[in-house]
């Protein structure tokens, strides 16, 4: 298994092509991406940066279109 399943804001910040600080502020929202500590340090899960990535799009998606 090569990939990924706690990820860096770094890495985050790299897949949302987004700065360091709208990650942050995304992780501080009640409806942003859900963290996990490890030590001092914060995790996102990669299965959260997809749903948060799905229901984005979902959201955006005007109605009527399939």
């Amino acid at each position: 298994m090569n990939e990924c399943l706690l990820l860096r804001i770094s890495e985050v910040c790299r897949m949302l092509s987004l700065s360091r600080t709208t990650v942050y502020s995304l992780l501080d929202q009640s409806n942003g991406l859900r963290t996990v500590r490890v030590g001092r340090a914060r995790r996102v899960p990669a299965d959260e940066v997809r749903m948060w990535i799905k229901n984005r799009v979902g959201a955006t998606t005007p109605e009527g279109l399939p």
